[in-house]
């Protein structure tokens, strides 16, 4: 009798890693921002071509922005912020199994949090990180502990010190970038802070990394007579096992001896540092016509960044997407875009562009400055509104307009043989509204809408 219950526990343990491992807890999958869910184990090329919206929920008026979903468990959560500053964090069940009703299935939250406006929120070890206002707090993520009332809602465990934009784990850390200070700085908090002086807690990070020596310095024709004043902030960070990168996006005013300011332009770059090395960046990417940041993707050594130069010049920039290898030089780029936003797997990366998303080979040295896709997903609709790419098993899913598109992501499926290869989607669904995030967990893909609504779609 005991060997039996150790068999089903054993059985039971197992079911439990295979159900978490499928779990889209931070902002872009991982920590590297991936955005590749390979333990995806429910949607795959063979069933989605009956993906549809399994149940929706309202955001509440005013929201001119969402978070991407995270799950962890059965639940997913949404951080909201409102065209007056304010915002809520709410919770949902990602079955559909409490506070659903009606045909079309119609979902009320499990609890909600208010009090400021809400980034991305980050689940780990049963707690909630998310950017509430400018400072990082910490929820159940449960909704039992500092929580009450009826609907249910929730107030912090503990708060830090600073912002808590972006918030990735690794390594048993949450980083987090910190643009409530007078120097952009990427802070790590311990994930068992509660024990934090104050009531409520309020909690001190464990490393600060200073950003600020990355910002490229002013420059002057002489004394007194700027040529260019740059002024830096912090955007995204990614974690690659030892290395944490910090996109840094850098906005320089420009002068002229005899006009004096004559323009303005936004570049951006990466700041690397080595794990635990806080003072200073071990490199940075430098240069004129340095991508801006609408992704910082750090894997397998690697870095991939991408986005457009933004001037009052009419230059254009020198790349929209780049590789960087792991001792911060360029390994290959490409010219096309500009980029929205990237996916990468092992082998490739997959870049949503205003026409589609293109594909190039992670190593894609041999094509040096001037890279061509391998491979294309044209679309009709993709825009700055809409979302992101993910990837989920075999399968990429990119915001269309008003729908979700899916196709195969290994190009197998509905692709055809030409030079590049190019592929037709699998599955479109309808969401009444533009996309505006998505993400793809435990069988399921959440997309919020820029109308206020949170959609969550399964192989019916």
């Amino acid at each position: 009798m005991l060997g039996r219950r150790i068999r089903i526990v054993g059985v039971l343990a197992a079911l439990v890693l295979l159900a978490s491992g499928c779990q889209w807890a931070m902002g872009r999958f991982d920590p590297g921002n991936t955005a590749d869910n390979t333990t995806e184990l429910h949607l795959s090329s063979s069933n989605i071509s009956h993906l549809g919206v399994e149940w929706s929920a309202g955001l509440g008026s005013n929201v001119s922005a969402t978070s991407e979903p995270v799950a962890a468990g059965n639940t997913v959560f949404v951080g909201v912020r409102r065209s007056d500053n304010t915002g809520t964090l709410y919770a949902f069940p990602a079955d559909a199994s409490s506070g659903c009703t009606g045909s079309p299935t119609s979902c009320t939250p499990l609890w909600t949090a208010s009090g400021g406006a809400f980034g991305q929120p980050l689940v780990y070890d049963g707690v909630v990180y998310v950017d509430r206002g400018g400072i990082l707090v910490a929820y159940d993520a449960a909704g039992a502990t500092n929580c009450s009332g009826s609907p249910v809602t929730c107030q912090p465990l503990w708060s830090g010190t600073g912002g808590g934009a972006d918030p990735v784990v690794a390594g048993g850390l949450v980083y987090v970038v910190n643009v409530a200070g007078s120097t952009d700085e990427v802070d790590t908090y311990s994930p068992g802070a509660g024990s934090c002086p104050g009531s409520p807690p309020v909690c001190s990070p464990v490393t600060r990394y200073q950003v600020g020596s990355a910002c490229p310095p002013d420059e002057y024709f002489g004394p007194g007579a700027p040529a260019s004043l740059n002024t830096c902030e912090a955007t995204t960070v990614a974690v690659d096992g030892s290395r944490l990168d910090v996109g840094v996006e850098v906005s320089s005013q420009v002068f002229s001896l005899t006009m004096g300011l004559v323009g303005d332009a936004t570049t951006g770059r990466v700041a690397a540092f080595a794990v635990g090395q806080a003072a200073s960046p071990a490199w940075t990417t430098v240069g004129p016509g340095e991508p801006g940041f609408a992704g910082v993707v750090a894997t397998g050594g690697n870095t991939f960044t991408t986005g457009a130069t933004s001037d009052d010049f009419g230059v254009p920039p020198s790349a929209e997407l780049e590789a960087v290898t792991s001792s911060g030089q360029t390994a290959w780029a490409t010219q096309r875009g500009p980029y929205l936003g990237l996916a990468v797997s092992p082998d490739e990366v997959f870049a949503a562009a205003s026409s589609g998303v293109d594909v190039y080979a992670v190593a894609g040295e041999v094509c040096g400055s001037y890279c061509e896709p391998t491979r294309q997903y044209p679309v009709t609709g993709l825009d700055e509104d809409t979302t992101a790419p993910a990837i989920g098993a075999d399968v990429l899913y990119v915001g269309v307009g008003k729908a979700v598109s899916a196709y195969s992501a290994t190009g197998t499926v509905d692709c055809d043989t030409g030079t590049p290869t190019t592929c037709a989607p699998l599955a479109t669904v309808a969401l009444g509204n533009f996309a505006s995030q998505l993400s793809v967990s435990n069988g399921r893909v959440f997309v919020t809408t820029q109308d206020g609504r949170l959609l969550a779609l399964t192989a019916t």
